[in-house]
């Protein structure tokens, strides 16, 4: 591989890893962290990249942070509401979450 080869396949990865860490840019900037301060939130996604970068597939790597957040974040804001619904505490309204649906799904 020369290094316009080299450069090419840099730019293609970072382009594609880039698209990914926008989404989980905006995903803990505006749902999940947004009141941390902002260098801690930019810290917690500086540590997925250099991660991604030590995986054998960096982008899968980040794909499946994101979606891992991201569940976790529907997930909360379901509990949240299941909680205010009952009037129960979050770990009652997870037990309860989890046994509707294990019953509705299995």
């Amino acid at each position: 591989m020369d290094e316009g080869e080299k450069e090419d396949l840099v730019d293609i990865t970072s382009e594609k890893m880039a698209i990914h860490v926008e989404k989980l840019e905006k995903l803990f900037f505006e749902k999940l962290y947004s009141h941390e301060p902002c260098e801690k939130t930019k810290k917690m996604l500086c540590n997925v990249v250099a991660a991604a970068l030590a995986m054998p597939e960096p982008i899968r790597y980040i794909q499946d942070k994101f979606t891992y957040y991201n569940r976790q974040y529907y997930s909360a804001k379901m509990i949240a509401y299941v909680a205010e619904s009952y009037v129960i505490d979050t770990f009652g309204a997870t037990v309860f979450l989890k046994n509707v649906l294990m019953e509705k799904y299995l």
